[in-house]
């Protein structure tokens, strides 16, 4: 079976200025699941609107799960997915932070009869914090089964993903992808070994100041 993957950090639409064109972007690349990071909801600068539920709406992914990083605005900022397939649960965990909290989310997803575990995760701009966040991910994640992780992990280099070992990796040395448009690959899929990348593509925005990243996947 195969299914499409994608990260994207929406920059909070530009305070719902880019709601339109963003929803575009993601109804084109037609994915099985998409992760969602930097989702205001409730928050005055964006309207006080709830950007996941409109992006759902106006894309066309009728399942979108919301999740809080931290109070902000008025409102909540955090993370999000958006699917066509159902749902079946999903769970928070505050991950270790020395500054704004960060969490990695974790869904499990019907994707034509077969259960994906989908996790998502915005991780510190400090390089000593993500370390630890990046090893509690990665304690969790290797050697999991039928496992997806994707996000802005905010990497300064591919070194700090070693922890991987054994996975597969869209977005690294040798094969990479200016996900930030200043130049940084900081966004990435990665899956566990029962998940292979058969091919990965950089969706280019005009709305956000990240890229979207899109990988299709088959499991073996």
């Amino acid at each position: 079976m195969r299914l499409r993957a994608a990260t994207y950090n929406v920059k909070n639409t530009d305070g719902g200025k880019s709601l339109n064109g963003i929803a575009e972007e993601l109804r084109c690349v037609e994915a099985d699941i998409i992760g969602l990071q930097e989702l205001d909801r409730g928050v005055g600068r964006s309207g006080n609107a709830d950007l996941l539920k409109e992006l759902s709406e106006k894309s066309g992914y009728q399942n979108a799960r919301f999740c809080r990083s931290i109070y902000f605005g008025g409102g909540e900022y955090g993370t999000g997915i958006l699917t066509p397939h159902p749902i079946l649960d999903s769970r928070v965990k505050k991950l270790p932070s020395a500054e704004e909290t960060r969490i990695l989310t974790r869904f499990h997803i019907d994707v034509n009869g077969t259960i994906i575990c989908f996790y998502n995760a915005h991780l510190s701009l400090e390089a000593e914090c993500r370390a630890i966040q990046l090893k509690e991910i990665a304690d969790e994640f290797v050697g999991g089964k039928l496992s997806v992780l994707a996000g802005d992990f905010n990497i300064d280099s591919f070194d700090e993903l070693k922890l991987f070992e054994g996975c597969n990796i869209a977005n690294f040395e040798g094969h990479s992808y200016n996900t930030f448009k200043t130049g940084g690959k900081i966004d990435n899929i990665i899956t566990t070994p029962d998940i292979d990348i058969i091919s990965v593509f950089l969706s280019e925005s005009e709305y956000s100041d990240h890229n979207m990243l899109v990988a299709d996947l088959e499991i073996m």
